[in-house]
């Protein structure tokens, strides 16, 4: 288990984002209210964890389920920590989950199936960065 020692301040991260790098911060915040991803969703064939806080007050968790249910090979596990950043204030709890499922999946991952790499942030399909992870991997 990885310890940490710190803890994140929500308010200033996002303050730092708004400020060091406000086109992303404002193209994330207006595509999060316009983008529609459910017809995306069933495409992805990898084993997907999908991750998310039920005080989530930004995505509300009927969306998480949602995805769940549109996605063949996903996985919803939901934490009662924190709200939509609980991932910065909890990380060891965060690390544990994401490894656990990776160590299940490791086999998965050979298998001839759509091996690409989707990240999600903040309820949305970041194809940005998960096109460069995709590049990364090959």
């Amino acid at each position: 288990m990885i310890a940490f020692s710190y803890k994140v301040d929500i308010p200033q991260v996002f303050i730092h984002n708004l400020i060091f790098n406000p086109v992303q911060a404002i193209k994330s915040l207006l595509f999060s209210l316009q983008a529609d991803l459910r017809s995306v969703l069933p495409q992805i064939q990898a084993p997907c964890l999908i991750l998310w806080s039920e005080k989530d007050l930004a995505v509300p968790l009927s969306i998480a389920q949602e995805f769940s249910q549109l996605i063949h090979d996903s996985r919803l596990v939901t934490v009662s920590e924190g709200f939509h950043e609980w991932v910065l204030l909890h990380p060891e709890k965060f690390v544990s989950i994401v490894s656990s499922f990776i160590a299940e999946n490791e086999g998965n991952l050979n298998k001839p199936k759509d091996r690409r790499i989707y990240l999600f942030t903040g309820g949305q399909l970041d194809t940005e960065r998960s096109d460069r992870a995709e590049a990364t991997q090959n």
